[in-house]
């Protein structure tokens, strides 16, 4: 396969067809499920499902802007509209029912919406 120039997937958060992209889930699958192979050739999840889509010929599209880091993880933009689409907490940092009172909460767009959220996720799990 020839080298492609391409941004790198990021893929904490996906938006698919299901059934216009089975054979590329079910390679990636496959991929990941053998990682103790793959992983030695490509630089993990990223890279097993950028694979699986160009192996499979499924049609993707990139967002306008390749994902940005950020002090408290990853931030996506939307392919059709440009804007900030979705905010990937990374690192030991990420979402859980015990990241209320995170500093990082307090570091992104809504993130007292998301503490709010997280408490009422809590308060089902729990009962």
């Amino acid at each position: 396969m020839l080298y492609r120039d391409k941004l790198e997937w990021e893929t904490g958060q996906l938006l698919l067809d299901k059934e216009r992209c089975s054979k590329a889930l079910h390679l990636t699958e496959h991929y990941n499920n053998h990682s103790d192979f793959y992983y030695h050739h490509v630089f993990g999840d990223k890279d097993t499902f950028h694979l699986a889509w160009l192996k499979t010929e499924t049609p993707f599209v990139y967002p306008p802007r390749p994902t940005r880091p950020a002090s408290w993880g990853l931030l996506q933009y939307c392919p059709v509209t440009g804007r900030p689409l979705f905010q990937h907490l990374a690192g030991p940092g990420k979402w859980s029912l015990y990241s209320k009172g995170s500093q990082r909460l307090k570091m992104i767009r809504y993130g007292d919406r998301v503490e709010s959220y997280l408490g009422e996720l809590e308060r089902r799990f729990h009962a």
